[in-house]
């Protein structure tokens, strides 16, 4: 499916009202057969559109979108078959996923993670962990 019949897919759905979610790859680790920007759009009753990666990743990640639908709460998943690679630009705070560009911000989130959290909260929603 290409970007461009996703997206008319995503105009039928939204001109419809059904829900469904937006899928996309945002980070990629040899081996997978997923890459960096992939998309699929999955609908509330499990049907995938598009293509994000093979295997075990494409239930895993149909199940976390349907919950995602239910809750209406976006979702990060992680997908990985080894503890090998620690998600080390990821700090946790209070149930909540927040991710760094570079150490300097993640250092001043580290110093007071309440303050950064709550301005995080107010701009642009919560991210599920």
């Amino acid at each position: 499916m290409t970007n461009e019949q996703l997206l008319d897919l995503a105009r039928e759905l939204n001109a419809g009202g059904a829900a469904y979610a937006l899928v996309t790859v945002v980070r990629v680790l040899a081996p997978t057969s997923a890459y960096l920007g992939a998309q699929a759009i999955v609908l509330a009753d499990g049907t995938l559109h598009g293509w994000i990666g093979g295997g075990c990743a494409k239930d895993v990640v149909i199940t976390a979108a349907q919950g995602a639908i239910g809750s209406g709460e976006p979702k990060l998943v992680r997908i990985s078959n080894d503890a090998l690679h620690p998600e080390e630009d990821i700090e946790r705070y209070e149930g909540v996923s927040y991710y760094f560009c570079c150490d300097g911000c993640r250092t001043t989130f580290q110093k007071d993670p309440r303050k950064y959290a709550a301005i995080h909260h107010a701009s642009s929603g919560r991210v599920a962990a």
